[in-house]
């Protein structure tokens, strides 16, 4: 049977003997290599020889180190990352007034999952979800004022099958995408005959997740 990962706790074939790279003893544990970086999260000792560590500046969230800096832009990233550096774990931007920007997941510098961005009076104007590193499913657009502008629909980072863009309140122009290329296809329909998860106020998307 394969011991638990000391990290984490879980049993896994990947873990090994483990030597703390924070530490110079010789003692080594069973342990996950992408759970190291949490030791200095979660730890003040090594858990080998129970030396403390040595004070550090770094700032840490859930057992990660966190990175922040301020682009040319004036724009301020804030995110965790794993051993090698990269963004792993909730990655957020911030505009130069301190309102939040952009809310996405990262997997070992991949973005995963679903990423949001607000407008500077909290209004959020995009909702997309990754999945492998590239863009899949809906892509959601509201202007402004939070009034939806449009919808994409995404496979494999490719615009595929149908783009919704609201003409007004009562019409939709529907275009058709084949794997990133243009299809000539128009079809203008009733926003009353969209699917609910069509047609989405921006408040509930960004209160639960649609899909």
């Amino acid at each position: 049977m394969t011991d638990a990962c000391f990290i984490c706790l879980e049993p896994a074939d990947t873990t090994h003997p483990f030597t703390d790279p924070l530490c110079k003893c010789k003692g080594s544990l069973q342990l996950h290599t992408h759970c190291y970086t949490r030791l200095r999260g979660t730890h003040t000792a090594c858990p080998n020889c129970k030396t403390p560590y040595p004070a550090t500046d770094t700032e840490y969230e859930d057992g990660l180190p966190v990175k922040t800096y301020t682009d040319a832009n004036g724009i301020t990233h804030r995110y965790t990352y794993d051993e090698n550096t990269m963004p792993h774990g909730c990655y957020k931007t911030y505009y130069p007034c301190g309102a939040l920007e952009t809310l996405r997941t990262f997997s070992h510098g991949t973005p995963t999952l679903i990423a949001r961005k607000w407008n500077q009076r909290g209004v959020l104007i995009e909702r997309y979800t990754y999945l492998k590193g590239v863009l899949n499913s809906y892509y959601y657009v509201w202007d402004d004022y939070g009034t939806q502008v449009e919808v994409r629909t995404y496979y494999e980072g490719a615009l595929d099958g149908r783009k919704y863009t609201f003409e007004n309140d009562s019409t939709v122009k529907i275009t058709m995408y084949g794997r990133g290329r243009l299809l000539k296809y128009e079809l203008c329909v009733p926003v009353s005959e969209l699917a609910p998860y069509i047609r989405v106020d921006w408040r509930t998307a960004e209160m639960k997740d649609l899909l």
